[in-house]
């Protein structure tokens, strides 16, 4: 299985994670989420009951893989974003303040 690097970025430009580890540290983001995922396909967002709240589908693009997501009409709480490419899938949980 081919590995793919995965960074998550808030408006501070902290990592909070890295394909490299299974760990991150707190991550509460405010206003916009850059999110780091190469051949990204499909964005999904499920509130913290594991409701669907919004996809976004985007065209894979190797020289593209930086994606800011506003999280600023999200009310305060977790959320769960799936990440989604030809081959992965990747679940992570945002707190968002």
């Amino acid at each position: 299985m081919k590995t793919k690097k995965i960074s998550i970025y808030t408006e501070n430009a902290q990592p909070l994670i890295n394909s490299k580890t299974t760990a991150y540290p707190p991550n509460p983001v405010s206003d916009y989420l850059v999110i780091q995922f190469p051949d990204l396909k499909e964005l999904t967002i499920y509130d913290r009951f594991g409701r669907l709240l919004e996809v976004l589908n985007f065209e894979p693009n190797s020289s593209i893989s930086n994606i800011t997501f506003d999280m600023q009409a999200y009310k305060s709480g977790l959320y769960i974003l799936q990440l989604k490419s030809e081959n992965h899938i990747r679940r992570l949980k945002i707190v968002k303040q």
